[in-house]
């Protein structure tokens, strides 16, 4: 945090212009091959307890951004997001037909496939709570750590961004902005005076 609240003069540009009114800037920028002209900027915006970390790349060759972070980026949050409906509903399939299984040929035949997908999933499970906790002991906040939370979370919230992935995709396919849904403040509105 040190380093990016220092700005020098010639940095001031970019994400520096940009800051929202009101929100804290931490702010870093870089320069390139000598070239004497900033290359990248790196910036963390804070509101009260919001955080948004940016980054700009103007210049040069990100092979890292470009090659990994970005293809990552696009399956892992859109591609496999809008096709998690589809993988959920294979997933209920699936344990229905395990159950008509069991009930037609008895537990004996079965179990070792139920038993195999229950460590499976208890090991995604514990290393998903283990980054979790790393991620908490590492925060210098030191707030307690959710793993019930994160627990449910599994099963209700990738549910939640399924209806925002698939809306933002439909939106950007029909070439549509999408706001922020913000509330439009008009300050019309009258209390009473109670007594």
């Amino acid at each position: 945090m040190r380093l990016l609240a220092t700005i020098v003069l010639g940095q001031r540009w970019g994400i520096g212009k940009a800051r929202p009114d009101g929100w804290r800037l931490y702010f870093k920028g870089g320069w390139g091959d000598g070239a004497n002209i900033p290359d990248h900027q790196v910036a963390l915006l804070t509101y009260g307890t919001h955080r948004v970390a940016v980054a700009v790349l103007s210049t040069g060759n990100p092979r890292g951004l470009a090659w990994f972070g970005m293809p990552q980026a696009w399956l892992f949050q859109i591609v496999f997001a809008a096709i998690s409906p589809m993988i959920d509903l294979a997933l209920i399939v699936s344990v229905v037909g395990t159950i008509l299984r069991v009930q037609q040929h008895g537990w004996d035949q079965t179990q070792s496939d139920v038993l195999r997908l229950a460590v499976y999933w208890a090991a995604f499970v514990s290393i998903d709570l283990l980054a979790g906790w790393i991620a908490y002991r590492l925060e210098p906040t030191r707030q307690r750590f959710p793993g019930l939370l994160m627990l449910a979370q599994r099963f209700v919230y990738r549910q939640l961004m399924y209806g925002v992935v698939i809306r933002s995709i439909s939106a950007a396919l029909r070439g549509r902005m999408v706001g922020w849904g913000k509330l439009e403040r008009s300050g019309s509105v009258s209390v009473e005076a109670g007594g």
